[in-house]
């Protein structure tokens, strides 16, 4: 199992997940020429996607499909019918499979659609399991559930929302509305709130964990990686050897494996 941030923020969010030879998107928010530019980075092509799994109908999470699917006939997207209904583009219905939140499967992978608190019609978190091990896809969030932390828990591979300080966020230029959008419960999730809730329900089986979606405006990365670092050498003393990286919006990651 293996994962790849391509893009995470609010310009566009991409996650590539490869598992059981097939590979797979989570969201397609940047135009198919970045997206093919920063797979080839990792010796990896657009016509090699299988399938999207698409989390919810906002833009930064969407706009690459339609090209996509016109680009690539046998690709697959997935979507729950409310996030369907509410993009903005329609797409061959060859290419659509439906699901319900909840566990389902493809090409043996378990796949479970959580509902999650964002300001969508029926958002969902994702995550995958194959061969024992697991990667979830937990962002824009506005709050944490126990759908989250049913997700967190034996995670081999967490991308997870850092998206702002509360203190940038609420003492900079934004508009109020976007400031009370942003902080409310249905919008994103901050720093302190992404801490405490990774120190209580991490466990063993973590290895490689993404800060993603972080604001280039009201966050700095460099904060939020040594806030979490902080919180598990003091709280945690079980887990070690935790890969933490910063998923970035205007270039891929590395890629991880387990």
């Amino acid at each position: 199992m293996e994962v790849c941030v391509i893009s995470s923020g609010s310009k566009g969010n991409c996650y590539l997940l490869n598992v059981n030879n097939k590979n797979i998107l989570i969201d397609c928010g940047i135009n198919y020429k970045e997206l093919e530019k920063r797979l080839n980075k990792i010796n990896k092509s657009a016509k090699s996607i299988d399938a999207v799994f698409i989390t919810h109908e906002h833009t930064d999470h969407i706009s690459g499909c339609k090209t996509l699917s016109n680009k690539i006939n046998n690709i697959k997207f997935f979507f729950n019918k409310e996030t369907y209904h509410n993009c903005k583009f329609t797409i061959p219905e060859n290419q659509i499979e439906f699901f319900k939140n909840g566990i389902f499967h493809y090409n043996n992978i378990e796949i479970n659609a959580l509902s999650k608190n964002h300001d969508a019609a029926n958002p969902v978190s994702f995550s995958f399991k194959f061969d024992n091990k697991k990667s979830s896809f937990i962002t824009d969030i506005g709050s944490v559930c126990n759908n989250v932390i049913n997700q967190i828990k034996n995670s081999n591979i967490l991308i997870f929302e850092f998206n702002h300080d509360e203190s940038m966020l609420f003492g900079g230029s934004y508009p109020e509305y976007l400031k009370q959008r942003i902080g409310s419960n249905k919008g994103h999730l901050s720093n302190i709130e992404a801490v405490n809730c990774l120190s209580q329900n991490i466990d063993i089986n973590l290895k490689h964990l993404f800060l993603s979606h972080i604001s280039s405006k009201n966050n700095n990365k460099n904060l939020a990686k040594l806030m979490i670092e902080k919180e598990l050498k003091q709280k945690r003393k079980d887990i070690k050897d935790i890969n933490i990286l910063i998923a970035h919006e205007y270039e891929n990651s590395e890629v991880v494996k387990v």
